[in-house]
């Protein structure tokens, strides 16, 4: 199978992304494969693309990008999972976001934070998949006032 994304092979602006068809990823022993319905631009996503600060680098690759699909905040479906993943995780909704530590105590909570409500995004624009260059623009512009959402797809809220 195979997907589309925007691949980087090089830092700078938003203009070095490339729309590609890539091979699906293929979870490892602990890891999950999430179908994306959205995702978000962000100004970590900017500073990874274009390796700012440069000291960057030293983690992301000093000449060119060790991940050259980026993003770091998404919601989707579980469609597979490692051989050591024992949890079940198929279907309903999933969001995720980078959080300081993973057990199964903060998981609960922040499950229970959205279940109930008290967790809701502040969504400041939202582009199609394809205009993702122009979402790192704005983000970049210093103009965003909440979340920048990425569309895969007409329904934003599947």
């Amino acid at each position: 199978m195979q997907m589309k994304a925007f691949v980087h092979t090089k830092y700078g602006p938003p203009d070095v992304l490339e729309l590609k068809v890539v091979p699906d990823p293929v979870p490892g022993d602990n890891e999950i494969l999430i179908k994306v319905h959205a995702a978000t631009v962000n100004r970590t996503d900017d500073g990874l693309l274009r390796a700012s600060p440069f000291i960057a680098r030293f983690f992301t690759g000093l000449f060119r990008p060790k991940n050259n699909i980026s993003g770091s905040e998404f919601s989707g479906r579980v469609e597979a999972t490692g051989i050591a993943i024992i949890t079940p995780l198929f279907g309903g909704r999933k969001v995720l976001f980078p959080i300081p530590s993973i057990d199964r105590e903060m998981i609960h909570y922040l499950r229970d934070l959205a279940d109930s409500g008290k967790f809701k995004p502040v969504i400041d624009r939202i582009y199609n998949f394809e205009e993702i260059p122009k979402a790192f623009q704005y983000v970049n512009a210093g103009q965003k006032t909440g979340n920048i959402v990425i569309s895969y797809g007409n329904n934003v809220n599947t």
